[in-house]
């Protein structure tokens, strides 16, 4: 019996040991506090910010530094281990051309130009139009049938008008053609001036006198017959007025006109003088005719005055 109860005691210590430890453990498992984590401030959240800011910026420098290493290795101007030539500066200059995008060049209309009086410009048979030009006064080259010319004009609202008689151009020298010295013109043939002589020039006539000046804006008297060339020194033709205003006619030789005048089936009556007769009574002979303000004779009719024409315009009495 003693030996059995001893027997139990040492069990009983031998067991405890290990109940008694792991209820210690356990006991230390359940009272231990989790660790406590530090909210971030603001001062650790600008820190991480700028760490961050930093990488990208390494990241962005060493790029560049990369594109600029591979451009120098294709550009002979910025080794400067070796010693340039000019074939090294001319290459790379052909290089920078080759880059440069083309300037856009603005397509202007094609116009006309005009002569002052609103007729169209023709030169050896062609009416001229501009391409190249620009808002104000304008010179230019332009090559026809027969010739080339040196045009001087004014453009404005798109509408060109010429301002001078053009002048013929000759291995680039306005030697022949027409040219104006002390504000007087002259035109030159196998490099001599006109003198004492008619030209028929670009569709009309001109005279000059002895000293090669071109006459213009009065009359002239040869063989018998009156010409009357205008501001442009051209010879005038058909109806046209001279510089008082009165109207006159002269036919397709240039040569004034006197006495009646037939006109497109209209009759006129021109003085002695040329002018034409206008506006009232006028005897012819022993004949009396009554004209309107355009000339025009009065035919079969009562005149503003109250007196009877016949069909030849005659006053009948």
């Amino acid at each position: 019996m003693k030996k059995l109860l001893l027997s139990s005691l040492v069990l009983s210590a031998a067991v405890l040991p290990a109940f008694a430890s792991v209820s210690a453990d356990e006991a230390a498992a359940t009272t231990t506090q989790p660790a406590v984590v530090a909210k971030p401030t603001k001062e650790d959240k600008k820190a991480e910010d700028m760490k961050r800011l930093e990488e990208i910026k390494k990241t962005e420098e060493a790029k560049a530094a990369k594109a600029k290493a591979e451009r120098e290795a294709t550009d002979p101007l910025t080794d400067t281990s070796v010693d340039l030539t000019i074939k090294d500066i001319l290459d790379a200059s052909k290089k920078e051309k080759v880059k440069t995008e083309p300037a856009v060049v603005e397509q202007k209309p094609e116009i006309p130009l005009f002569n002052p009086d609103g007729t169209f410009f023709m030169l050896d048979g062609q009416e001229v139009t501009l391409k190249n030009y620009k808002e104000g006064d304008n010179q230019m080259l332009f090559k026809g049938r027969h010739a080339s010319y040196l045009l001087t004009f004014v453009v404005k609202d798109n509408e060109a008008v010429l301002t001078k008689l053009p002048q013929v151009v000759q291995d680039g020298k306005t030697e022949d053609g027409w040219v104006k010295k002390d504000g007087e013109w002259y035109y030159f043939e196998k490099g001599k001036s006109v003198t004492n002589a008619w030209r028929f020039i670009n569709g009309h006539w001109y005279l000059f006198t002895p000293g090669g000046q071109m006459k213009f804006h009065d009359w002239v008297q040869q063989n018998g017959h009156w010409y009357y060339l205008n501001d442009n020194g051209a010879m005038e033709t058909n109806w046209f007025k001279d510089y008082t205003g009165t109207w006159y006619y002269a036919n397709k030789s240039g040569e004034m006109q006197t006495g009646w005048l037939n006109d497109k089936g209209t009759w006129y009556y021109l003085k002695s003088s040329g002018a034409m007769q206008s506006n009232g009574w006028f005897q012819v002979g022993d004949k009396w005719y009554y004209v309107n303000e355009s000339g025009a004779l009065l035919v079969n009719t009562t005149t503003p005055d109250g007196y009877k024409v016949n069909h030849n315009g005659e006053w009948v009495k």
